[in-house]
C-alpha cells in the first residue's frame, strides 16, 4: 500500500508505515472472471490510489502494491501543522496528525485515523462522523449535522470543509498543551466525542493489572504538562497495545497506565512551543523496561540531545526530516513509530544497551534541495542505526557513500509536478520490512537535474513521480532498485514514445517487492497484468488508466483476448484497476493466443503518446511443475506458474529533449525487441516500422537496419514542427508477434 498525504497548504511532507500484508486496512481497492476480482481486491499496482480524508483536512491517498506495501506522505502548512505521526501496531497503520494525537480518546477516537476503518467509512468525497455530547448540540467547525438527539448525532466532513476542523484543531492544540487539559473544555467542552459510524472499542484478554507510572521532565529540568508518552508491551501486543490505551498525556509530570506484568517500551514525543510558534519536536524512547508489580519509569524530555542532522558535500536545505522506531516483538508483532516534522528539527536520546526481547531499529531520513537560483540538484539520504540501540543521529554524507543519478523529467507543457522518493531497509523483521521514507514534494517539469541516493547493501528505493502535484495524475512509478556506493548512472523519466510496459525485477531473489509478471500461466488460468503510457527505462511504469488520485481528465481503453481466433474476453479496460489486470479460462491444449489494447487519454499533461494500440500474439500451453523464482509472484500470490513469452518493445529516440520534441533533419529511433523476464524467449526474426506525420491517417515505411542482438535502429525524415506517430512490428522464432502503433510518439522542433 502507497500512501500519501496532501495538507491543507498544499505542501507534501512524508511519514511512512512499515512493509505488511494489509488486505483490508492497507486499501483493499477492491477483468472478467471471479479470480480476476479477488486478485484486484487484494493487490493493485503501485501508482494506483483511493483517496481519504482526516478529520483535520489532511488527504491520504491510499494503494495497494502486490506484496502488500504500506506507505505514507503527509502534507501541511510547516512547522506542528505538517508534523505527522505514524503508528503500526500488529496489522493496524494510523496516520495521526501530531495536534490530534493528545485527543485520542480525549475527544478524538482513533478509529479517525486508521487506514482500515476510514477506507470502509468513506464514500462520496464525504467523511461520516458520529459526535456524542452533552447539554446543547455542539457547534464543531467543517462538520455538518444531519441529525442529532439524546446526545448523539450524525454528521459529516468534506475536503473542502475539514480544514476548518484542522485550523480550529490547531488553536485548541496550542492552547491546552500549555494547561495539559485536552478534551476537556473549548470545541471538546460538554464531555464531546467524534468518531467513525459504528465503531466499537476491540477487545482484549484480562489480565492482572499493576500501576505503572511514567514520570517526565521538560527541557528546563521541571515536571512537564502537556506533551505525549506512549507504552506498548513488546512480549504480545494483545496484552497492551493500542491507542485507546497506550496513550496518555502527562500532568505534573506524571502519566499513569494499569498494565499487566511483562516487558514494555515507552516513547515520548515533546512539542517545543515558544510564544512564535513550534521550534521542534523531541523524541525519547525507553527501549526496554520489566513490569512485574507497580513500577515507575522515566522519559525526560533533557535526555534528547541527539539531533537528527545530515550535512551534505554540496550545501543543500533541509527541506523534510523523519526519525522512526521499528520494534518487532517477541510474539513477533510489529510497532512502527515515526515522526515528520517537516522542516522543524527533530531530536532524540541515544542508548548503549541493546535490547533482549524482539528486536529494534531505528532508522532516519532526509530529503535536501540545493538553494534557489544556483545548480539544481536534491539529496535523498536514509540512513540505519545499530541494530538494539539507538545512536547518535548526526550523519555525515561523503561522496563516495552516495549514487549520483543525473535525471531527465521528459513533457511536452510546463506543470508543477510531484516526487516521492521512498526507501527501504531490509531489517530482519519477520513478515515484513520497513519503509522509512516515502514523500511527495512539488517540482517544475519538464527539468533535469542531480540527485543524490544513499547507497549500500540492504537499501532499496522506489521512486515515483507524478506530473500534476494538484492531481496526482500522469507520471511513473519505479520497481524497487539498489544503488552501488560512487555510481553514476542516469534515469530518463516519461520519456517517449509511451506505451503498454511489463512488471520488471531489477533486485533478483532478493527483491524485497517481490514482482508480479505481466503475463503468467498456472494450470489452465491466464493472468495479464499490463500498464498503459510507461515509459522505456526498465522498471518504470505509468499510472495506466488512473486519471488522478485527485481528479484529472479521463482515461480509455479497450482490450480483447482471442484463443486460438476465438474470442474469450473483452470489455472497456479503464472500469477497474489502473492497470490491465485480466484473468481467463484457457483450453488445456496448447494453444494460440492474441491480446489487443487500446488505450487514449486527453489534457494538457498528456500531448505526447495520447493513443497507443498493441496487439500481442504467442503460443502457450500448460507447464506442470513450473515455478517462479524468488523475488517473483505469481496471481494468487504464490510462485507456481509460467510466465508467458508475450514480445515486449523499448524505445530511444536519438536527442530527445526534455519537452518531448528532437532535433530537426534526420531522425533515428533505436528499438529493443524482447520478451517478459523470465519467458522462455525465442530469437528475434525480424522488425519493421512504419511512420506518420498526420496523427496516423496515412502511414509510410521506413527503413529499418539492426543494430546488434535485439536492438534495431529505425531512420526516416520528418518536416519541422510535425508529431511523429510510429507503428512497429517485431516477430520471434516461435511465432510470437508485437505490433504497437503510438500517435503523437514525439514531436519534431520547430
Amino acid at each position: 500500500m502507497n500512501v500519501g498525504k496532501l495538507g491543507r497548504a498544499g505542501a507534501w511532507r512524508p511519514a511512512a508505515a512499515a512493509l505488511a500484508a494489509l488486505v483490508t486496512a492497507s486499501g483493499g481497492l477492491a477483468v472478467t472472471a471471479p479470480p480476476a476480482a479477488a486478485l484486484t481486491a487484494t493487490v493493485t499496482p503501485a501508482g494506483s490510489a483511493r483517496t481519504v480524508t482526516l478529520i483535520n483536512g489532511d488527504r491520504l491517498a491510499v494503494a495497494v502494491s502486490p506484496s502488500g506495501v504500506a506507505a505514507a506522505t503527509a502534507g501541511g502548512a510547516g512547522g506542528l501543522a505538517s508534523a505527522l505521526i505514524r503508528l503500526r501496531l500488529a496489522g493496524q497503520a494510523y496516520e495521526i496528525p501530531a495536534d490530534a494525537l493528545p485527543y485520542l480518546n480525549r475527544g478524538l477516537s482513533p478509529d479517525l485515523f486508521d487506514l482500515g476503518p476510514l477506507l470502509r467509512a468513506e464514500a462520496g468525497g464525504r467523511l461520516p462522523v458520529r459526535v456524542s455530547y452533552r447539554g446543547a448540540l455542539p457547534a464543531l467547525p467543517g462538520v455538518r449535522i444531519t441529525r442529532s438527539g439524546g446526545g448523539i448525532a450524525q454528521g459529516y466532513l468534506t475536503a473542502a470543509s475539514a480544514p476548518a476542523f484542522g485550523a480550529a484543531l490547531a488553536r485548541q492544540f496550542a492552547a491546552d498543551h500549555r494547561r495539559g487539559s485536552y478534551g476537556t473544555d473549548g470545541m471538546f467542552a460538554g464531555a464531546v466525542s467524534i468518531g467513525l459510524p459504528g465503531a466499537a472499542a476491540p477487545t482484549r484478554p484480562d489480565f492482572p493489572m499493576h500501576t505503572l507510572t511514567v514520570t517526565g521532565t521538560d527541557l528546563a529540568g521541571q515536571p512537564d504538562t502537556g506533551d505525549v508518552v506512549g507504552v506498548f508491551n513488546v512480549d504480545n501486543l494483545l496484552k497492551f497495545g493500542d491507542p485507546i490505551e497506550t496513550s496518555n498525556v502527562f500532568d505534573q509530570g506524571v502519566a499513569k497506565f494499569s498494565v499487566p506484568a511483562g516487558h514494555y517500551m515507552a516513547i515520548g514525543l515533546f512539542f517545543d512551543i515558544t510564544a512564535a510558534g513550534p521550534t521542534g519536536m523531541r523524541v525519547v524512547t525507553l527501549p526496554q523496561f520489566t513490569v512485574a508489580g507497580d513500577t515507575t519509569v522515566a522519559v525526560n524530555e533533557p535526555t534528547a540531545t541527539s539531533e537528527v542532522a545530515m550535512v551534505t558535500p554540496r550545501p543543500a536545505v533541509v527541506r523534510d526530516i523523519t526519525f522512526g522506531i521499528t520494534r518487532l516483538t517477541a510474539h513477533g508483532d510489529l510497532i512502527e513509530d515515526a515522526v515528520d516534522a517537516g522542516n522543524l528539527p527533530v531530536w532524540t536520546n541515544v542508548t548503549t544497551t541493546p535490547v533482549t526481547v524482539g528486536t529494534l531499529h531505528a532508522a532516519a531520513t532526509g530529503y535536501l534541495t540545493a538553494r534557489a537560483g544556483g545548480p539544481r540538484y536534491e539529496y535523498d539520504l536514509a540512513f540505519a542505526g545499530p541494530s538494539g540501540l539507538i545512536g547518535p543521529q548526526r550523519y555525515v554524507v561523503t561522496p563516495a557513500s552516495l549514487a549520483t543519478v543525473r535525471a531527465g523529467y521528459f513533457q511536452q507543457g510546463k506543470s508543477v509536478g510531484g516526487w516521492a522518493p521512498s526507501s527501504i531497509f531490509g531489517f530482519d523483521i519477520t513478515g515484513g520490512i520497513a519503509i522509512l521514507f516515502a514523500d511527495i514534494f512539488p517540482f517544475g517539469l519538464p527539468r533535469t537535474g542531480t540527485q543524490y541516493f544513499s547507497a549500500g547493501p540492504a537499501l532499496y528505493w522506489f521512486n515515483q513521480y507524478w506530473q500534476s502535484f494538484a492531481t496526482l495524475s500522469g507520471g511513473q512509478s519505479d520497481a524497487a532498485r539498489a544503488f552501488t556506493p560512487g555510481e553514476v548512472t542516469s534515469q530518463d523519466w516519461n520519456a517517449g514514445p509511451l506505451h503498454p510496459g511489463p512488471n520488471v525485477n531489477l533486485l533478483g531473489p532478493g527483491n524485497p517487492l517481490p514482482a508480479l509478471s505481466s503475463a503468467s500461466r498456472a494450470g489452465n488460468t491466464l493472468t495479464l497484468w499490463i500498464t498503459p503510457f510507461s515509459d522505456n527505462t526498465p522498471g518504470h511504469t505509468g499510472t495506466g488508466f488512473l486519471s488522478g488520485v485527485f481528479g484529472g481528465p479521463p482515461v480509455t481503453g479497450r482490450y480483447q483476448l482471442d484463443q486460438n481466433g476465438k474470442k474469450i474476453a473483452a470489455g472497456t479496460a479503464a472500469t477497474g484497476p489502473p492497470d490491465l489486470i485480466l484473468q481467463a479460462r484457457l483450453s488445456p491444449r496448447p494453444a494460440t493466443l492474441r491480446l489487443a489494447l487500446t488505450t487514449a487519454r486527453t489534457g494538457y499533461l498528456y500531448q505526447l503518446s495520447p493513443a497507443t494500440s498493441t496487439v500481442w500474439t504467442w503460443r502457450t500451453a500448460r507447464r506442470p511443475g513450473a515455478r517462479l523464482p524468488a523475488g517473483w509472484l505469481c496471481a494468487d500470490l504464490t510462485r507456481t506458474c509460467a510466465v508467458q513469452p508475450m514480445m515486449t518493445l523499448l524505445y530511444r529516440v536519438r536527442a530527445l529533449a526534455t519537452n518531448g520534441s528532437a532535433r530537426t533533419g534526420r531522425q533515428l529511433v533505436g528499438v529493443t525487441a524482447g520478451h517478459l523476464q523470465l519467458a522462455r524467449a525465442a530469437a528475434i526474426t525480424g522488425l519493421t516500422a512504419q511512420v506518420s506525420v498526420n496523427d496516423g491517417r496515412t502511414w509510410r515505411a521506413v527503413p529499418v537496419r539492426p543494430a546488434g542482438g535485439t536492438r534495431f535502429d529505425v531512420t526516416f525524415n520528418a518536416p519541422p514542427g510535425s508529431y511523429v506517430s510510429l507503428r512497429v512490428h517485431a516477430a520471434d522464432a516461435a511465432g510470437g508477434q508485437i505490433t504497437e502503433t503510438v500517435i503523437r510518439a514525439y514531436r519534431i522542433a520547430p
